[in-house]
């Protein structure tokens, strides 16, 4: 299992368990594990997934923004997405 994998993994937890509605989750996910990612810490063919996640969370109109001022603009709906994607890149190995 590689670093990025891991960190995915925790994040999932995060996902899954912490407390809070999904925008609560989301920001517990980031500021818990996601943020110390980058896209050179993931194999080639997931580096475009994990370049979407995180403009998902960090960048609204071409800029970058808090993670807590984008997820307070989202709707629910985007947020479900956005955790969906990080489960699905999480998990992506496991259904190779």
């Amino acid at each position: 299992m590689n670093y990025s994998n891991t960190q995915l993994k925790v994040a999932v937890k995060f996902l899954a368990a912490a407390q809070g509605d999904i925008k609560e989750r989301l920001l517990i996910a980031f500021n818990g594990t996601l943020h110390k990612l980058n896209n050179d810490d993931f194999p080639e063919d997931q580096k475009e997934e994990w370049k979407l996640i995180y403009n998902a969370l960090t960048t609204r109109n071409g800029k970058t923004e808090s993670v807590e001022e984008i997820l307070r603009e989202l709707d629910s709906e985007k947020c479900v997405e956005i955790a969906k994607m990080i489960c699905i890149l999480c998990f992506k190995d496991c259904v190779k």
